[in-house]
């Protein structure tokens, strides 16, 4: 059993310290996927707060294996929520949303990496993620999004390819 199901086992137990080495493993890597959902570093940071409420405070329905790719599933399914519930109050335009950083090393290289995601369509973008900030592997990556194996890898691919493109400047990404 890796770290972070063990972590994630002794939290259901009621162990504070397993929290916060959950929520350090962790915290980037769900950042990450909550604001590739909404755009929104704000907004990304409340979900993941919820994600752990969620995780301290209710009992799972069944039993995890995998805590990792289950944070992740959970993660992007309450960002998807927030942006429904979102989009009924308000009419958001993704484009319209600025971030401020502040002067730490982690926030400016959250942003700049982003920036560049931002640029990619959303499915290239979000498997990247999942894939370079998540570190999971194809298949869990394909578990997360409802997608084929291959089809996971495809857009990898995809994405990486055209951000060499975006970043080495040769041309507009597709």
């Amino acid at each position: 059993m890796d770290s972070i199901t063990e972590d994630y086992l002794k939290c259901k137990e009621g162990d504070k310290e397993a929290v916060i080495r959950l929520y350090n493993s962790m915290r980037n890597i769900l950042l990450n996927v909550a604001f590739n959902v909404n755009g929104n570093l704000n907004d990304a940071e409340d979900i993941v707060h919820d994600v752990f409420v969620k995780v301290i405070q209710e009992e799972d329905e069944e039993k995890v294996k995998n805590a990792k790719l289950y944070l992740i599933r959970m993660t992007r399914n309450r960002a998807i929520d927030y942006l429904r519930k979102r989009k009924k109050e308000f009419d958001i335009d993704k484009s319209e949303v600025i971030i401020q950083a502040d002067s730490s090393e982690e926030s400016v290289s959250f942003l700049f990496t982003n920036n560049l995601i931002n640029r990619l369509p959303q499915p290239e973008a979000e498997i990247v993620r999942l894939r370079v900030v998540g570190e999971l592997n194809f298949r869990e990556i394909a578990d997360v999004l409802n997608i084929s194996v291959a089809n996971s890898f495809r857009l990898y691919k995809k994405g990486i390819r055209q951000l060499k493109i975006i970043f080495l400047g040769q041309g507009e990404e597709k």
